[in-house]
């Protein structure tokens, strides 16, 4: 059994946040362009979910749209981003392709769509991009024996690694790009976290042969991934001061240094200390939406809460973090003093009922933000949005 609200949908996704007076030290986003997906036809009703800047520095923009595709996007023009090709999801395998990161020519598609009620089964392909006008599939894997979809995909010299949701990790050897083999999969201890939702593999990230996963109401896991074939948990983590407050959803992790900046879904951004994996320590929690749990119903303000973390991009040079947030689309997050992060910038209006995000990329001085659809609200619903596509933006960052 997924979340509670798995029974619709997993847009454990976005966060709402009031624009803020701007402060010495503050991010500040200005629109530059957009792209949205047609709404006068019921059946283009598309969400965006993972854009990513074309790390060549070439002028395109790869999103994962599940429905519609892998659309890429030519942003010569930054104020005009038009599509100029879709891998569809008929060329997929009739699966839906949720995340995307790149190596060189290559891009590493997930795909299996891993929400609502029937969730398909977890796969990837690999796109050749070297024309990025006309891209290629030169392999694709999937399995039935992984039947919730594939939530995350991370590239790591010479395999990759996906996030299969309640199926753990998946690795596969992706050496040659024309024959993806198998190599094992890892499912992190599922008794360790809320005992009420079980654990979900959403997340990624690695350093040296540590794959860190962001394992939903498992809290965040550290897996050696030094032997494919026999991978061991070595590391579990959940926030003592969240969980008093919470029943936290681990979505999304970000390495710098000795530290995890992690996407905590309705309750923030969890500063954790990863010095030594098999004691990780709380080092601060970013909090802005006084996230609180019903223990009597084993429920919490999940539903209704003004802000739901996702995807996160440290900015190196800048010590800031690009966290996608759905109302508000895109907080900016100071990490320069990891025991004290705070919000210095955000882009979007609260609430508006219009936009919401899920997905955030960055490359030079533009930021990418993905639009997803949710166009009903209940009790077991996030928010309320009603346009699919991109915007884009331009970022400035002047230090105080």
């Amino acid at each position: 059994m997924q979340k509670i609200y798995r029974l619709l949908v997993l847009f454990g996704c976005c966060l709402s946040y009031q624009a803020k007076a701007q402060s010495a030290d503050t991010v500040i986003f200005t629109e530059i362009g957009h792209h949205y997906f047609d709404t006068s036809v019921s059946f283009l009703h598309y969400s965006a979910y993972t854009p990513l800047f074309d790390r060549l520095g070439r002028d395109y923009l790869y999103v994962t749209t599940k429905e519609a595709g892998l659309i890429t996007f030519d942003i010569s023009v930054p104020s005009n981003p038009l599509p100029v090709d879709t891998l569809t999801v008929f060329e997929f395998g009739n699966l839906k392709p949720t995340d995307v990161v790149q190596n060189g020519n290559y891009l590493y598609v997930s795909i299996g769509d891993f929400e609502g009620l029937f969730p398909q089964r977890a796969g990837m392909a690999i796109v050749n991009v070297q024309n990025p006008l006309a891209p290629v599939i030169t392999d694709r894997w999937d399995s039935t024996a992984f039947n919730q979809g594939t939530a995350a995909v991370l590239y790591d010299n010479g395999y990759a690694y996906l996030g299969a949701m309640e199926r753990g990790v998946l690795i596969l050897d992706v050496a040659n790009p024309a024959n993806i083999v198998f190599k094992s999969q890892f499912i992190p201890d599922p008794f360790f976290g809320n005992p009420f939702n079980d654990p979900n593999a959403r997340g990624l990230a690695i350093r040296n042969d540590s794959l860190y996963v962001a394992y939903d109401a498992g809290g965040l896991r550290v897996l050696d991934v030094t032997n494919k074939t026999n991978v061991s948990e070595i590391g579990m983590y959940r926030s003592p001061g969240i969980v008093s407050a919470a029943y936290p959803y681990y979505n999304n992790v970000s390495l710098v240094g000795n530290h995890a900046y992690v996407a905590v879904d309705f309750c923030g951004v969890d500063v954790i200390d990863v010095s030594n994996v098999a004691n990780m320590q709380s080092v601060a929690w970013l909090n802005p939406w006084n996230c609180l749990k019903d223990t009597i119903l084993n429920t919490n303000t999940w539903s209704g809460s003004n802000g739901h973390t996702n995807q996160i991009h440290f900015v190196p040079g800048d010590s800031i973090f690009f966290v996608s947030g759905g109302d508000t689309e895109l907080l900016a997050v100071d990490g320069d003093n990891p025991a004290q992060p705070a919000v210095v910038g955000s882009f979007g209006v609260a609430d508006d009922s219009i936009f919401g995000t899920w997905g955030v990329d960055y490359y030079n001085n533009l930021v990418a933000v993905t639009l997803i659809r949710f166009p009903f609200t209940g009790p077991i619903t996030p928010f309320f949005t009603r346009q699919g596509g991109i915007r884009l933006l331009s970022w400035t960052h002047p230090l105080g």
